[in-house]
């Protein structure tokens, strides 16, 4: 399913087993797929929510208020600014989580792993003294947003800047 779309207040869109490319402008958008990729851009203001079971997901997005990406096997990554006080939350089983943030974000950055690795170019990587788990905690700017990743065995990797 390949849709553009030049300025809508709400969009919403369900899959199954193919994939959804997205162009939209949106004040709130939500996707949920099954089996099939997802491809979002453009500028959305307000809430983002995408839901994927075994298909990746990629997203190119201006500031955002509040995005929430969930994933079971499919990777998901993320391009995007965050608005005043936004916030950014992904989480997987065993997908990667991939997330690209402006030179100019503020954010608190909260990490977690059970087995997956963590890279970073902020804060510090921590090791569960017992057991299996990594954990990072860092701040980019004020801190004024919130960026929360949680994946069970897949890896992390947050960039800054990078385009």
């Amino acid at each position: 399913m390949r849709v553009r779309a030049a300025r809508v207040g709400e969009a919403r869109f369900d899959n199954v087993s193919g994939s959804v490319d997205a162009e939209v402008e949106s004040d709130d958008i939500g996707v949920d797929s099954v089996s099939g990729d997802i491809r979002v851009a453009g500028r959305l203001g307000g809430r983002v929510r995408i839901d994927t079971v075994s298909g990746d997901a990629d997203l190119e997005l201006g500031p955002v208020g509040s995005l929430t990406l969930s994933s079971v096997s499919g990777d998901l990554g993320v391009a995007a600014g965050l608005a005043p006080g936004g916030s950014l939350r992904a989480d997987s089983v065993s997908g990667g989580i991939r997330v690209a943030l402006p030179a100019d974000a503020s954010a608190r950055i909260e990490v977690e792993t059970f087995s997956g690795g963590i890279s970073s170019p902020v804060g510090e990587v921590k090791t569960e003294k017992y057991g299996p788990g990594k954990s990072l905690q860092a701040r980019l700017g004020q801190g004024d947003g919130l960026v929360k990743l949680e994946s069970f065995s897949g890896n992390v990797r947050i960039s800054v800047g990078a385009k």
